[in-house]
């Protein structure tokens, strides 16, 4: 999932730049397809006049996926 905070209008021949993304928490986890973290990162987005325009907040879960015959059903 992801929102977008807009805190300056962006318009059509904006140049938009980002610098990073900033980690705000990761939680280990085992599902039933593996193991795993859920993590969460923000990206601040910078127009071409160095103004912070927005910040987009996600989420994702990256893991190793279990061997077939160890995933419960």
């Amino acid at each position: 999932d992801m929102t977008i905070e807009f805190f300056e209008p962006v318009c059509i021949g904006d140049r938009l730049t980002t610098i990073g993304r900033e980690l705000h928490h990761v939680t280990p986890r085992e599902t039933r397809v593996g193991v795993g973290a859920f993590s969460g990162y923000t990206t601040s987005y910078y127009n071409q006049n160095g103004e912070l325009v927005a910040k987009a907040t996600q989420g994702s879960y990256a893991f190793t996926r279990k061997a077939e015959e160890d995933i419960a059903r």
